[in-house]
């Protein structure tokens, strides 16, 4: 069971924290709070990302080195509940964490104690959210700091670094002059040791609803080499899921 939760966590390339309504400041310089800024602009403006309570996100990725291709859902309620339905080679695998704890289930049998590991790696999943992330700004518990000036795919980019003491470190590139997010960089979570260095480039941002503007596509690499390619399907906001519903058990099929 273990191995198939972890070749499962390996696969996706996917999902916030608490959303504020009233404003509240990070610690960070001055010029990153206004790159972060920009960026919020380009997804739709900070009043639209704070007015997200939840998200149901289908995408479809392909492994580059093998070419096997699973398709996961992803429904998460914010601060920090998220169900994860993945159907591979493997079969279906179904996860939930709400950041304390965790339990997976699949054709294999149901594990309902995850490891440590496994529930840090999902508080993870939550901060590099986009949607949630690209808010830092208005969280205290973060600290957002300017980097450097550098360019992606030769299209010049400021990065930040976003650091979170429950989620670890983010770093982000970001257009210098649309303000979208053209790459990301984080430590995967594994169960011993440093995991591999995960890096996520953007592309083929479309609104949502006419409300919210997030990329369609990701191109990951691990450790440097190609590793997948993530299509979003499908992305629905504030469509009223509830925790509760979210925990709950599948009841094992009948053979």
């Amino acid at each position: 069971m273990t191995k198939v939760v972890k070749f499962i966590a390996c696969l996706l390339v996917l999902v916030l924290l608490p959303l504020h309504d009233v404003a509240q400041t990070a610690s960070g310089d001055e010029q990153a709070i206004t790159i972060l800024r920009k960026a919020q602009k380009a997804f739709g403006g900070v009043h639209r990302l704070q007015a997200i309570r939840d998200i149901t996100r289908e995408v479809e990725m392909v492994n580059l080195a093998t070419k096997e291709r699973a398709r996961a859902t992803s429904q998460i309620v914010f601060p920090n509940i998220i169900r994860l339905t993945t159907n591979s080679p493997f079969g279906e695998l179904v996860a939930f964490s709400d950041g304390q704890a965790a339990w997976a289930a699949s054709a294999l049998g149901f594990d309902d104690k995850l490891p440590e590991w496994q529930i840090k790696a999902s508080r993870q999943d939550v901060f590099r959210q986009l949607e949630f992330l690209l808010q830092s700004d208005r969280d205290p518990d973060r600290k957002v700091e300017f980097q450097e000036h550098g360019q992606v795919d030769s299209r010049p980019a400021d990065i930040l670094k976003i650091s979170s003491g429950t989620a670890d470190t983010i770093r982000l590139w970001i257009d210098g002059a649309s303000g979208d997010v053209l790459e990301m960089e984080y430590q995967r979570i594994v169960a011993r040791g440093a995991g591999p260095l995960v890096t996520d480039f953007f592309s083929d941002y479309r609104w949502v609803n006419k409300t919210i503007r997030v990329p369609f596509r990701i191109h990951t690499l691990s450790d440097g080499q190609p590793y997948m390619d993530t299509e979003l399907v499908r992305a629905e906001y504030n469509t009223g899921l509830k925790s509760e519903v979210l925990n709950q058990k599948p009841t094992p099929k009948q053979h």
